[in-house]
């Protein structure tokens, strides 16, 4: 099989989906003489839904469907054809070795959030994907290639990164002397916030004081520079031009406020983890609990590389809170009123809002919880390494009660967390969602699982649709998870499908699993339930949160089943 460069301006159809004239920038395989492994693996590839990389030959020559060229942004269409080496070289000693090592073993590799900046507008944007890579061999069990499905999980890897801050804040807070000087919670407030140079370049916290605000302490910047000066005095009018910050405004009117061009007003900045400065930045108040005046400010840097639906203002809104309540003396972090995990606002006796003060205990509690659970599996887990030699076949074996037995609540606090932040307002409805793409992401979260149980999974007419992309992932992943979990001896056959009604879209679950007594059909959907029992994997929590999701919509949620038979989950959201 051989690649050339084109050298004329003829115009064809290529791997990437359109219809270009190429003048010889680009590689191309010849026609007429690529083998039938590479014919194959490219109609797999432009079948697909998902995106699909194909690394042909010893050079890996690309190829690659409609939806990887997202991921390729800019260096589409020239990418197509040329080696893997030359279009991914800023990510290459990561990706390289296992793209290598498939060619020249045969096995199949898992390659991990691979960090990508890829262009948008006139930003890069930070993205993360998980690459599954396998060869494609010939009748000899030659390995000409290799196929590479990629799912992105840009919103898990910041998602998980911003959390341990938080979860870290929240101990230090809590394990912090009391009472606590305010000085000390800003330190340790800054120090959480150095640990993630990757959300914030770098931050400032202000404590206010009477008509002027005073630095308490620094992440990633110098006291004293030009973004973080030592006091702010607005009863002395030369100081209030020489600090762009909206300090006085934010400390007298309580609002956040958002500051652009940051490099303008400050000359050169730092950069945290990037190789450019940051432009955006923004104040927040920090309120101690139930007071209504800040009594301290944050000052902080925005990523210039973060996504935009990933902008990083409500992470930093908690971080405010936790250090709120840590200098109000309060050590449990309860969500923010209207943020990621806050409540809706009405009649404090509706079933609506005593709903959302029942999800602030349960995330208040599961979240406290946490971190003392790992302690305890840790240090045991520790004793056990350390002085395992020297303990008698009892003590091992309740060491392993006890560590068994944490990692079970630990698995329950997780479960509990996911619960009260279940169909949470984090953000507009999407107005073009693919359920059909998304029920392919779940698919590829679930390959393990589905190869496993042998299962064959059909999709039905699935919708694009107004709707959050991350609760309806949720839905699919949780009751496939379930259909996957709960059969019988046979290979589980598995359908998902969805009809339009008038106002809404009906989506069904089928599945020929262990069935439901009908006495249960209600039953299923309360928290913690579990009907089947020992012998089975999970915490009794995916329905539940599925229903709450589904709530969250206004929609319905309802199972038909027949015990050994099988069981069909259905669910409505507005169509």
């Amino acid at each position: 099989m051989k690649i050339e460069r084109k050298s004329s301006g003829e115009s064809r159809r290529d791997a990437g989906g359109e219809s270009r004239r190429d003048g010889g920038a680009a590689h191309r395989f010849r026609r007429g003489d690529e083998p039938a492994e590479l014919r194959s693996a490219v109609r797999t590839l432009l079948a697909s839904p998902l995106p699909i990389l194909l690394a042909w030959g010893p050079e890996l020559a690309l190829l690659y469907n409609d939806a990887f060229r997202p991921i390729l942004s800019g260096k589409h269409p020239a990418a197509l054809g040329r080696p893997a080496r030359a279009v991914f070289r800023e990510v290459w000693p990561a990706l390289g070795p296992r793209l290598e090592g498939v060619l020249a073993s045969g096995e199949s590799v898992l390659i991990e959030d691979l960090e990508l900046l890829l262009e948008r507008g006139s930003r890069d944007e930070e993205r993360y994907f998980t690459f599954a890579a396998s060869a494609v061999r010939d009748e000899a069990g030659s390995v000409l290639g290799v196929l590479a499905q990629a799912v992105e999980n840009t919103s898990q890897v910041i998602e998980a990164r911003r959390l341990k801050v938080v979860l870290d804040l929240a101990c230090a807070c809590a394990r912090a002397r009391d009472p606590r000087e305010p000085e000390e919670v800003c330190r340790i407030a800054a120090d959480a916030l150095a640990r993630d140079p990757r959300d914030v370049p770098f931050a400032a916290l202000y404590l206010v004081e009477d008509r002027r605000v005073r630095l308490a302490a620094c992440a990633g910047i110098e006291p004293g520079s030009a973004a973080a000066p030592e006091l702010v005095d607005w009863s002395d009018s030369d100081w209030l031009p020489r600090c762009p910050w909206p300090l006085r405004a934010v400390a007298e009117k309580g609002e956040p406020a958002r500051l652009e061009h940051l490099e303008e007003r400050f000359g050169a900045l730092p950069r945290g983890a990037w190789q450019v400065a940051p432009s955006t930045g923004v104040v927040l108040p920090v309120r101690a609990r139930e007071a209504e005046a800040p009594c301290a400010l944050l000052v902080a840097a925005l990523s210039p590389h973060v996504p935009e639906r990933a902008a990083g203002v409500e992470f930093l809104e908690q971080i405010a809170t936790l250090a709120g309540d840590a200098l109000g003396g309060a050590s449990s972090p309860e969500p923010k009123p209207d943020s990621k995990y806050g409540s809706r606002s009405g009649d404090p006796r509706s079933p609506a809002v005593a709903n959302d003060e029942l999800d602030q205990i349960v995330y208040a509690a599961s979240h406290d919880l946490r971190e003392p659970v790992r302690m305890v599996v840790a240090f045991t887990q520790l004793l056990q390494r350390r002085y395992g030699a020297r303990l008698d076949d009892e003590a091992g074996r309740l060491i392993h009660f006890a560590v068994e037995g944490a990692q079970r609540m630990e698995l329950h606090l997780d479960a509990l967390l996911a619960y009260s932040r279940a169909g949470r307002d984090v953000g507009p409805l999407e107005p073009h969602v693919d359920a059909r793409a998304v029920a392919g992401e779940a698919l590829v979260r679930l390959r393990e699982r589905i190869r496993e149980a042998g299962a064959v999974i059909t999709l039905g007419e699935l919708p694009e649709m107004r709707v959050r992309e991350l609760d309806l992932r949720q839905l699919f992943e949780r009751l496939l998870e379930n259909a996957l979990e709960y059969r019988r001896e046979a290979p589980p056959a598995i359908e998902l499908c969805a009809k339009r009604g008038k106002r809404d879209w009906t989506f069904a679950v089928r599945d020929n699993g262990l069935g439901i007594e009908p006495e249960h059909t209600q039953a299923v959907f309360r928290m913690f339930k579990r009907l089947h029992g020992a012998g089975h994997r999970g915490t009794g929590m995916g329905l539940a949160i599925c229903h709450k999701i589904v709530s969250r919509y206004g929609g319905r949620m309802w199972v038909e089943s027949e015990p050994g038979v099988g069981s069909t989950f259905y669910f409505t959201l507005p169509a």
